[in-house]
């Protein structure tokens, strides 16, 4: 038990150079717009987002945690490039997959890459969660925490809001994320979907989703 949370505690540290908090995901254009200008649109901003974590990425790393096999997870990879329209988002997320798999495998050369799919961090990241004998609850609270920490330390770094009120709001995220994802049932890939639409607009109007602002 407590070698696995160090485990978790070690792959959610900033500190590893994944390039992750980099991933500002359209935030900064968000900000720099004008289209975030208070505390309570930033917090109106955030849960949007992490509903979008919850019910579009979430699906896919459970179903890339669980795939049996290289058909099955080809088959979860070609739905997710089917329902992935931002060519922005696809760029950033096989800069921070190809990251993750990188340094994954640095720590540990016993670790077996995705064959035959793009290296999408979605799926990734589950893939190689179930390497790493990560339980799925702990796959999906860790992929849940990075996602949340690193829109946070976007915030902090562009001079939004200071680090004790980022990190208070991160706080309650995290609670709320993780109560919903105790109470909720994991769908697989086939029902993931989106609903944010203004940010799937932040987005496309953000050239460098992964900019040099914010690299290691």
């Amino acid at each position: 038990m407590h070698a696995s949370l160090l485990t978790l505690f070690h792959l959610a540290d900033s500190a590893l150079p994944v390039g992750g908090y980099a991933y500002s995901n359209g935030l900064e254009y968000a900000v720099k717009s004008g289209l975030i200008a208070s505390v309570k649109e930033l917090q109106l901003y955030l849960k949007d987002y992490t509903v979008q974590v919850l019910h579009y990425e979430i699906p896919y790393v459970k179903s890339a945690f669980e795939a049996d096999g290289v058909q099955q997870l080809l088959q979860v990879s070609e739905h997710y490039n089917a329902s992935l329209l931002n060519p922005l988002i696809k760029k950033a997320g096989l800069i921070l997959g190809n990251n993750w798999l990188r340094l994954l495998r640095e720590l540990n050369a016993s670790l077996m890459a995705p064959e035959k799919i793009d290296q999408d961090f979605p799926l990734v990241f589950g893939f190689m969660a179930k390497q790493l004998n990560l339980s799925f609850s702990d796959c999906c609270q860790l992929y849940v925490f990075m996602a949340v920490r690193d829109q946070i330390s976007a915030l902090i770094r562009l001079g939004t809001v200071g680090p004790v009120k980022a990190h208070q709001i991160q706080n309650e995220l995290l609670e709320h994320l993780n109560s919903t994802l105790q109470n909720k049932e994991i769908a697989d890939y086939s029902q993931a979907y989106k609903s944010a639409y203004l940010l799937e607009m932040m987005q496309l109007s953000h050239n460098s989703l992964y900019t040099k602002l914010f690299q290691n």
